[in-house]
């Protein structure tokens, strides 16, 4: 056989056996996939830059669905408007374990309805994110949206404690370039065959990822939330990503407003509320820096006169009454200011905010 034949065959045969690897490798991420669900619950699955997604599909939230689009993103408010809003933020902004009518989007498109401004409200808001992950969602989401206003929630992720900061994480995931690089392939090969196929590499809610010291690979679930640790975004970072969301929407001439959550800590006044206490202050300073309007979310319900017992479900979550009084008062504050007409745009005068300054008062207690 000619040598010219002997190459030919020999590229033939690497591409088959290549070919079979890949589809080994995706049948095999799928069975696990498949298996995480049914034993885990919220399911999740690998993104190669915001470290998880969520499925297309339905969800089943301990028995509650939520529809979730093909972009792994719940299922919008529709209204045929030509005004677009994008919520942005962890489970709480979500609706965790809530059905669609009693979501914090849906509640917005109803409240906003009822003053006269028919708006599509998008959720943009993922189980567990943190504001790093969302910054990147918006970076790759946000133009395909083209959203008219932003609410920008998200805090308590930010704040917890766990194995490693989430963006020392997705610096080994972020890929280093275009596809069509020599450095972009490699590091794309390196992600489809290099990625856990162990049972514990799940990527959901309540367990998410972290890297192991000793691998360049995240492939060691976390263990959860515990005063240990480091914090998944550092206060001065958390700044950071909330001033670059609110620069990115002023260089679009997109409006913001900014919503402080609440739990029950805050709502009742009960100790342990310090841990939070610095991330709420950021995130007013720089919605003060950018002269947008910030909501916060446990005034509205203390002014409602709710119950920490009937405002969440565990503590943190809203509950549907919850979620339509937050809805509501956020209407109220645009019509008031406004919107859609009177755009809220953000000041993209100042320069980037500069978080370093910011120093945390709350201090974990060492690892026993």
């Amino acid at each position: 056989m000619p040598r010219k034949e002997r190459l030919l065959w020999g590229l033939v045969v690497l591409v088959a056996l290549l070919a079979v690897l890949v589809g080994w490798r995706v049948w095999r991420l799928s069975g696990l996939q498949s298996q995480w669900t049914q034993e885990l619950g919220t399911p999740m699955v690998p993104h190669p830059t915001r470290l998880w997604t969520l499925s297309p599909g339905v969800l089943d939230q301990s028995g509650v669905p939520a529809n979730i689009d093909s972009h792994g993103l719940r299922e919008a408010a529709y209204g045929g408007s030509e005004w677009d809003v994008l919520t942005l933020g962890d489970s709480t902004i979500f609706g965790h374990n809530l059905g669609e009518e009693d979501t914090l989007h849906q509640g917005l498109r109803a409240a906003l309805l009822s003053r006269g401004v028919e708006t599509n409200v998008h959720c943009g808001a993922v189980p567990g994110y943190s504001t790093l992950q969302t910054r990147q969602l918006l970076w790759e989401e946000g133009p395909r949206l083209d959203p008219d206003l932003l609410v920008i929630g998200g805090l308590w992720t930010d704040a917890m404690f766990e194995a490693s900061a989430d963006k020392d994480w997705m610096n080994e995931l972020l890929p280093p370039g275009p596809l069509l690089t020599l450095e972009g392939l490699t590091w794309r090969l390196k992600w489809l065959f290099s990625s856990p196929l162990e049972e514990d590499g799940v990527f959901n809610a309540v367990r998410s990822l972290a890297p192991a010291p000793e691998t360049d690979w995240s492939s060691r679930a976390r263990g959860g939330a515990s005063l240990s640790g480091v914090r998944r975004v550092a206060v001065g970072d958390y700044a950071s990503n909330l001033d670059w969301m609110l620069q990115w929407a002023a260089a679009r001439e997109i409006g913001a407003v900014v919503l402080a959550p609440a739990n029950l800590e805050r709502l009742d006044g009960l100790p342990r509320g310090e841990r939070w206490q610095m991330y709420l202050q950021a995130q007013r300073l720089v919605a003060k820096r950018r002269s947008v309007v910030l909501v916060d979310a446990r005034d509205v319900l203390a002014a409602a006169g709710l119950s920490g017992e009937r405002a969440f479900l565990d503590g943190v979550h809203p509950t549907g009454e919850s979620n339509g009084i937050i809805a509501d008062a956020l209407g109220a504050v645009l019509v008031e200011a406004g919107w859609p007409e009177k755009r809220l745009v953000p000041d993209g005068g100042p320069g980037p905010f500069d978080g370093t300054r910011l120093r945390e008062g709350f201090r974990a207690p060492p690892s026993p």
